[in-house]
């Protein structure tokens, strides 16, 4: 089972009718985090939210530690 929490400042849907949505484990852990924390996903900055920095704080964390895509390439 998950728990979808929505954004209070970001619509209900996407342009492309996406449901958005903050999805939670029964043991709490945020996926988006996670995702995000590893290295799987990125802050998207185009579009505010009520955890964008802590996306962005997190992104950070992930590029410093080269995990998940930003291990992937070396820096020419």
């Amino acid at each position: 089972s998950v728990k979808l929490e929505k954004d209070s400042i970001q619509p209900d849907r996407d342009r492309y009718k996406r449901l958005l949505r903050y999805v939670y484990l029964e043991n709490g852990a945020l996926i988006n985090e996670e995702m995000v924390k590893n290295g799987y996903a990125i802050a998207n900055r185009k579009y505010n939210s009520n955890k964008l920095q802590n996306f962005i704080n997190l992104e950070n964390y992930a590029k410093t530690n080269k995990l998940g895509l930003w291990n992937s390439c070396k820096k020419i």
